[in-house]
Parts: structure tokens; C-alpha cells; sequence
């Protein structure tokens, strides 16, 4: 009984830290690829994120150029100059209208202005009746102070954004004006989810739409007219969901104007979601732009692939176990082999000592010895010489010879060596 227990507690000590360790081991890979995981989840909707900004700054890039392509190409126009330098607002408009007409129905310019070198906006070709008010726009001031063509989406009293090309109007060293296109950029949004396979969703801060907008105001932006009074702070302008989830509302009203990211559960999927300010051509924060990423499937290759790894650790951790123990216990086999010989052989010598200390004792005990022929009496009665007696019961020897007195006693006659 006590020897298996001393078995069990050398085998105990053999292979339970060997668990432990193996057990720790384990956690931590698995700790380690969960970690993996989320930090691809986050590299993933970052490389998106960076994609998408990538292709819009891209596309206003494209647009701009060829607007300014439109732009030579109107400055030049004969009849526009000579209604120009009249003024004749009427023959100016009807020279420039199918001009607008052509460029709306081909590239999307929504925006056609002829504005003075002062500011005052002549003409809009796209709403003739509106006339006369100052333009203060960032691009205009732009290009007034750098005498150059400037570009930039800035957004409108509506909140709409609108990508401006603003042009000077120079024939033969005299400025005669600006010219301005523009065009709504939603169209862009469908484009770039073809692209990167991302939904986005656009929100404009409330400051920054005209004081009283309302529902009506909006009759031309369906979108924006049907989502003013979901969020206190914002409206969503545009987006490419049909709709939003009440997760993705309330992490969306959670930061707004702010950069954040997170992975969020919807109904059954997982959308890693990012969330940055969205900055205007002056720079100023309007609004955020919200990148969602459908994660489900990478997801669920990942935890397939944990599981799999999870299955071979575990698995190379009991092949460990299993041949430990079965290692450890040939171990204590040959070690409770080896203690059971050193044990007899212990014993053995032993017994040997007390057989030998015993005969010592005979020897040191009380011996009958005779007075005068100093024969010894042993322990059945009988006398043997004092030679005898000592060489049966120990291992000395004796040799005979003859002390100096005994030989002048006996041979009278002979000298001894000595004399």
C-alpha cells in the first residue's frame, strides 16, 4: 500500500507539473490567436478605410480635371464672351443653358455659375431666377487670393456636398470673372462599395445646415428629408444600407465627429465597423463617415482555423501526457527495482554485521582457562588448547616459536642470539 502511493506520488510529480505547463502552454496560444484575430479584424477595416479614401480622393481628382477640362473649353466660347461683356443676363443665360444641359445630362454637373470679380453671382444657369447675392464659398475665396483654379467638396445650406471647381475668367491679361462648376457627389458612394465591397454612411452635423430646415426644404433630398429627426446631433445624408440596424444607430450616435472602430453583431452577422469625422475642402469637421465591413465569413474561417489549431494542441498535449505517464512509470519501475535490490543488499550485509558483532562477543565474554595448562573449557565441557579455541572462533593464526627465557630453561646449554 504505502509502496503505490510512493509510486503515485513520484509519478505526481513527473507529469503534473508536465500538465500544467502543457495546459498553460495551451491558453496562451489560444489567448494569442483570439488577439490575432481581433488585430486582423482591425488591420482589415483600416486597409478598407484607407481604400475608400484612396478612390474618393481619387475619383474628386478625376471630376475636378475634367471640369476644368469644361471650363477651357466654355471660356473660350464666343457668344458667351460677347453676353458677358454686355451683360445681357437673358442672352447669357440662353448661351449657356444648352451647354449645362449637355454637361447634367452626360457628367452629372449639377452647378453652372458666371460670377463677378467682386463676388456677386451673376448668373447660375442651373436656377437663372437666383441672381445677385455675394458667393463667400472657401473655394471661391481660394481662388480670388491665389489667382488660380481651385477644387474641393464643400457642403451646402442643405447639407448636401457638392464637389466646386471655381475657374478665373481671363481673356488677353483682364480678368472678367470666375466661372464655377459643380456637381453632387452621392453618385460617387454606389461606386466605391462596388469597388472595396464596403457600406458607407455619410452624417452632417446639424450646425451646419441652414437655421429652419425642415422636412420641406428638403422635398428634393428624399433621404435627408426622412432621416432629419432620427438623431438629435446629425443627419444621415447618404448611405448604402437600404436601412440602419438599431446597433449600428447607436454606435453611430455614440461618436459622432469622432474616430473609433469596433466589431458589432447584426442579426446573425458580424460588421466590423469604423467610424472618422468628415472634413469639408476648408477643413472644418462636418460630419462623420461610418466604413462597415461584413466580417462573418472571415470570421468564420478564423475560429475554424482556432478550433483546428486548438484540436492539435490539445491533441499533441495528451500525446505528451500519455507518454509521459507511460514513460514516468517505467521510471519508477526501475527505480523500485533498484531500491528493492539495494534493500536485500542492505539487509544482507546486515545480517552479515550481526553475525560478525555476535562472534565478536563470544570471544570478548568470560573464558574458563586452565591455571596451569591454560586450555580453555568450552561451551559443551570440553578443554581445547588456547590456540584452538581462538582460531575456530576468529580468524587468527598463530606460529610457534620459543621467548628467550623458556630456551634458558630448556636448552641450559645454548646462547641465544641476544648474548
Amino acid at each position: 500500500m504505502a509502496g503505490n502511493m510512493a509510486k503515485d506520488r513520484i509519478r505526481l510529480k513527473i507529469v503534473l507539473p508536465l500538465i500544467i505547463l502543457l495546459l498553460v502552454a495551451a491558453i496562451l496560444l489560444v489567448l494569442g490567436a483570439y488577439v490575432v484575430e481581433g488585430r486582423h479584424f482591425t488591420d482589415e477595416i483600416d486597409f478598407r478605410t484607407t481604400e475608400v479614401g484612396k478612390l474618393f480622393d481619387g475619383f474628386l481628382d478625376k471630376e475636378s480635371k475634367f471640369m476644368m477640362a469644361q471650363l477651357r473649353f466654355i471660356e473660350g466660347d464666343p457668344g458667351l464672351l460677347e453676353a458677358w461683356r454686355s451683360r445681357n443676363r437673358r442672352t447669357l443665360y440662353a448661351r449657356a443653358r444648352p451647354l449645362f444641359e449637355e454637361i447634367l445630362a452626360d457628367f452629372n454637373v449639377s452647378h453652372f455659375y458666371f460670377i463677378e470679380p467682386d463676388g456677386t453671382c451673376f448668373l447660375r444657369a442651373h436656377a437663372p431666377e437666383e441672381h445677385g447675392d455675394r458667393i463667400d464659398r472657401f473655394t471661391f475665396k481660394k481662388a480670388v487670393a491665389e489667382s488660380s483654379t481651385t477644387s474641393g467638396i464643400e457642403l451646402g445650406p442643405l447639407g448636401t456636398f457638392t464637389l466646386r471647381v471655381v475657374y478665373p475668367w481671363i481673356q488677353d491679361g483682364e480678368l472678367l470673372g470666375y466661372l464655377e462648376l459643380g456637381e453632387e457627389i452621392e453618385h460617387l458612394t454606389p461606386r466605391i462599395k462596388e469597388i472595396t465591397g464596403v457600406d458607407l454612411v455619410y452624417t452632417i452635423d446639424k450646425s451646419f445646415l441652414r437655421k429652419g430646415t425642415g422636412e420641406k426644404d428638403l422635398e428634393g433630398a428624399s433621404e435627408l428629408a426622412a432621416g432629419l429627426n432620427s438623431f438629435d446631433q446629425f443627419v444621415v445624408i447618404e448611405k448604402t444600407l437600404p436601412s440602419l440596424a438599431p446597433e449600428l444607430e447607436r454606435f453611430l450616435a455614440r461618436n459622432h465627429l469622432q474616430s473609433n472602430s469596433d466589431n458589432i453583431p447584426v442579426d446573425g452577422r458580424i460588421l466590423s465597423v469604423r467610424v472618422q469625422p468628415l472634413r469639408d475642402v476648408a477643413g472644418r469637421e462636418v460630419g462623420s463617415a461610418m466604413v462597415i465591413f461584413d466580417i462573418t465569413r472571415i470570421s468564420s474561417e478564423t475560429r475554424k482555423t482556432m478550433l483546428t489549431i486548438s484540436g492539435i494542441i490539445l491533441g499533441v498535449c495528451l500525446f505528451f501526457f500519455i507518454f509521459y505517464f507511460i514513460y514516468s512509470g517505467r521510471i519508477e519501475k526501475q527505480v523500485f527495482s533498484y531500491r528493492h535490490h539495494l534493500e536485500d543488499l542492505v539487509a544482507e550485509r546486515t545480517r552479515e554485521l550481526h553475525i560478525a558483532i555476535d562472534e565478536v562477543k563470544i570471544l570478548s565474554g568470560y573464558l574458563p582457562i586452565c591455571a596451569s595448562c591454560k586450555q580453555i573449557r568450552d561451551d559443551q565441557g570440553y578443554w581445547t588448547q588456547l590456540e584452538s579455541y581462538i582460531r575456530e572462533h576468529s580468524e587468527a593464526e598463530f606460529s610457534h616459536g620459543i621467548c628467550p627465557d623458556c630456551a634458558a630453561k630448556l636448552y641450559p646449554g645454548y646462547n641465544s642470539p641476544k648474548d
